[in-house]
């Protein structure tokens, strides 16, 4: 069973394994660098393809973002 997950200003979290391991997604969001800092503060899944996701990304300064997904998160627009 796959899940998704934010803890407060942290990374965006996945699971596949019905909870038992997360992982952070390092897929860049919204054209930030999969090394820049990203923090999460807001999930929602509208089905098992699409999920939104809000927060703040750090690339050259800080920046509000709001992103989705419609390939469970393989790409964000």
């Amino acid at each position: 069973t796959e899940g998704w997950a934010t803890i407060g200003d942290g990374p965006l979290l996945r699971t596949v394994d019905g909870g038992v391991t997360w992982n952070p997604v390092t897929t860049a969001l919204v054209g930030f660098s999969p090394s820049s800092a990203q923090e999460i503060h807001a999930v929602f899944l509208l089905n098992a393809q699409t999920v939104w996701a809000s927060g703040f990304g750090y690339d050259n300064g800080e920046q509000r973002m709001l992103t989705r997904s419609t390939d469970g998160g393989a790409t964000w627009q």
